[in-house]
């Protein structure tokens, strides 16, 4: 049994709430840092170090509170490699606009990142900020019927989804390989393309076109693939369905309806 020391002259008693001093001091040091933009950050130059970070929108300037994600890296996935996941995924979407999303990264010596992540999360939650911790931002691959899912109107890919429309130039020569251009296309596209090797597709092009977007490539490839062959551009990625498996949830088919 705790002896009750209260009362005796000298002597007291403090319990440490450690996750609040942890909350604490790295919301100040990430307070007191300039952010810088993530579409246009050397992030070859950042070490996979072990950390936090933090994304902010700064596309509103009427907007005084611009944190929308804080996330971690950690031994598997290190900061150089998270940064440059979320750079590509916020690229060519609806409604976002890529050169105003910025970062704050930190490097964590002491704790697990893991630990602070979930510390800051919680202070964050309950306040009117962090929302793309909320709706699925930072997930990766969702599982194994991932393309079939049925998303949430409030999901990232819902409120920000591919835009077949943006300012993707790609140019296609009339006699070189099909295969050739879906795979050097998709390796430069910023979502992810999943199956695309799984096309039937002619084996040359027919002629040389210039493509200005997304949809303009896949259009073109539309009539070089063969018949049963479908390309589907999801909310969040494009992919080729397995064993022509239904298809609902979708932005556009490309090829055999």
């Amino acid at each position: 049994m705790d002896q009750d020391i209260d009362g005796i002259p000298g002597v007291s008693t403090f319990e440490l709430n450690l996750p609040q001093a942890i909350v604490g001091q790295v919301t100040e040091k990430l307070i007191s840092m300039q952010p810088a933009s993530l579409l246009n950050a050397d992030l070859n130059a950042i070490h996979n170090f072990k950390g936090i970070y933090c994304l902010e929108d700064h596309s509103d300037p009427s907007r005084t509170n611009k944190l929308v994600y804080v996330g971690k890296a950690d031994g598997r996935e290190g900061m150089q490699q998270r940064l440059k996941s979320h750079q590509r995924r916020i690229q060519m979407r609806e409604n976002l606009d890529a050169t105003k999303i910025y970062f704050k990264a930190l490097h964590i010596f002491v704790f697990q990142p893991r630990d602070v992540e979930e510390f800051l999360i919680m202070s964050f939650q309950t306040a009117d900020n962090a929302d793309w911790n909320k709706n699925g931002f930072g997930t990766n691959d969702p599982g194994k019927n991932r393309d079939e899912t049925t998303l949430k109107p409030s999901h990232f890919d819902s409120e920000h989804s591919i835009d077949l429309n943006g300012n993707f130039p790609f140019l296609v020569e009339a006699g070189t390989s099909v295969a050739d251009s879906v795979r050097d296309w998709a390796q430069k596209c910023p979502w992810t393309c999943r199956n695309m090797g799984g096309l039937e597709l002619q084996s040359k092009w027919k002629r040389t076109i210039e493509c200005a977007t997304p949809d303009d490539f896949l259009s073109a490839l539309e009539d070089h693939m063969k018949s049963g062959s479908r390309l589907v551009a999801h909310p969040g990625r494009l992919y080729v369905p397995h064993h022509n498996r239904d298809v609902e949830v979708y932005k556009a088919i490309y090829g055999t309806k």
